[in-house]
């Protein structure tokens, strides 16, 4: 009768390697997530501080524009164009962040957010080309200016929701 007899030296240089090759993968696909996770985190930080200058730049130009119609000057707050591009940059981060996370919340705000972006550029440009000609009218200036501010109250609280969850992703929480 022949027993099948298990050689555990051999097994044991055959095991050996094979662990190795295992642990070594296992560790580079957790480094690899984690890395991206890092990734995401510095993005995401660094896109919120940017929405806070952005905000700072937001209320600096509707303050200029409420100067500019109370005072009757017909040219654009010079800060208006750096608002004007900062917006390209936020909105391409906050793509960057949706794109890699596939978080659905994040891409509704944005495209929220892109239309109330479109919406307040449409006023401020509306307000500068057509109607600072018509201003003869007192309470046609404070109407403007209030029509104004409440929609850059509403543009700019809209942040906050996206602040939350940039906060999150740079803190490794999500």
């Amino acid at each position: 009768m022949d027993l099948c007899v298990l050689d555990f030296d051999l097994a044991s240089k055959f095991f050996s390697p094979i662990t190795t090759i295992i642990l070594a993968v296992v560790a580079y696909h957790l480094w690899h997530k984690q890395k991206s996770k890092e990734v995401i985190a510095v993005e995401s930080k660094e896109l919120y501080k940017k929405i806070h200058t952005y905000l700072i730049l937001l209320s600096q130009v509707s303050y200029d524009f409420e100067e500019s119609v109370i005072k009757n000057i017909d040219t654009m707050s010079p800060k208006f164009y750096e608002f004007s591009n900062m917006s390209q940059s936020i909105f391409e981060s906050l793509n960057i962040i949706y794109e890699s996370k596939k978080d659905k919340k994040l891409g509704e705000l944005a495209k929220n957010l892109d239309i109330k972006y479109a919406y307040l550029l449409e006023i401020y440009s509306y307000y500068y080309i057509l109607e600072m000609k018509n201003f003869d009218d007192d309470n046609h200036r404070l109407e403007t200016v209030k029509i104004l501010k409440d929609h850059t109250i509403d543009f700019s609280s809209y942040f906050s929701e996206i602040k939350e969850i940039l906060l999150k992703y740079a803190l490794y929480e999500k």
